[in-house]
């Protein structure tokens, strides 16, 4: 916690932030006072450009105030508990599943039976997590209609459905961009005087940028939209990484559109001024 201002507080955590976060922030907002989250990456590029190059506590409270107060972050909205479980479901599945691909390839090896053991225990939890995160889905009728949109769309099962809920809470009121940039599909110029540099994707959220990925494949298999899209892009000279990256981002900014119409995906687009 920092101090930004007289009467407005700071927290630091990386991204996603550990569910200790998540309490420390509501406790401050049930005590009545507005909190910014804001990437330590930020508030470190900050130091830097004020020439601080020096760490301690008494330093990071006195530049994160003068951050506060020149750059004025923007409030972030409590969570509701529904949306506080749904998150922590998610990102424990990630989690284990997570190890699980990571030890796939050493099933092979000497030590086969006991990785063999333990990724079977961790599909067994993957499964009772799963089962477990229908429940804030099905209680919250604004997750299962938005759950009922995205799973509509081919390429997205369950799973994707209920991480963009948690994830992206802020689907359907934001523009194609803000979309892309939450989930990390943003391309930046990087350009100077004529020189016109390459586009790259940086930041925005974790979870949400993994499992569109798995989507993405998913998609370009079983969606013949996105899979025209990306072979058009490979006959233009895209390499597959390129490509795939953009399946992604249009898919997220189809989610967008779909949440915020309260429009299920069809594979006929609706005519104009429908919807």
């Amino acid at each position: 916690m920092r101090i930004v201002g007289r009467d407005k507080l700071e927290v630091r955590g990386q991204f996603p932030e550990p569910s200790a976060n998540y309490c420390f922030r509501q406790s401050l907002h049930a005590c009545g006072l507005p909190v910014a989250v804001v990437s330590p990456l930020r508030a470190r590029r900050f130091a830097q450009a004020a020439g601080q190059m020096a760490k301690t506590d008494p330093l990071d409270a006195s530049l994160l105030a003068w951050l506060g107060q020149v750059m004025g972050p923007e409030v972030t909205e409590p969570l509701g508990e529904e949306q506080l479980q749904l998150t922590d479901l998610c990102r424990a599945r990630s989690k284990l599943a997570a190890y699980v691909n990571a030890n796939r390839e050493y099933e092979a090896s000497e030590a086969v039976a006991v990785t063999a053991h333990m990724i079977e225990q961790f599909e067994q939890q993957i499964a009772r997590l799963e089962d477990a995160i229908r429940t804030p889905i099905a209680n919250n009728p604004e997750f299962a209609r938005r759950a009922r949109i995205l799973q509509s769309i081919k390429g997205f099962g369950a799973v994707t459905a209920a991480v963009l809920c948690a994830e992206i809470p802020e689907l359907g009121t934001i523009d194609r961009h803000a979309a892309a940039a939450l989930a990390g599909l943003a391309p930046y110029p990087d350009d100077s005087g004529n020189r016109r540099g390459q586009r790259y994707i940086k930041g925005g959220r974790m979870l949400p940028h993994n499992i569109l990925y798995m989507a993405a494949t998913s998609a370009i298999k079983f969606n013949p939209d996105m899979k025209s899209f990306k072979d058009q892009l490979i006959g233009r000279g895209k390499v597959h990484k390129v490509a795939l990256t953009a399946v992604m981002r249009k898919l997220v900014i189809l989610a967008n559109v779909l949440v915020r119409y309260d429009r299920n995906w069809t594979a006929i687009a609706p005519e104009p001024g429908v919807g």
